[in-house]
């Protein structure tokens, strides 16, 4: 999930949610290992669009 800020002074922001493995249920991979247990990730993002 993301949300686009508001454009200031011609930077572009950015702010996402990231959920891996939402309900935290026990998996195997491909190469039978045990996969990833659940886990959040926030991030943001700061661009340069110019004068646009």
């Amino acid at each position: 999930m993301h949300y686009q800020l508001p454009r200031t002074a011609g930077f572009d922001h950015r702010v996402s949610l990231n959920v891996n493995n939402v309900f935290d249920r026990d998996f195997l991979k491909v190469n039978r290992q045990l996969g990833e247990r659940r886990a959040f990730y926030l991030t943001y993002t700061l661009g340069y669009a110019g004068g646009r």
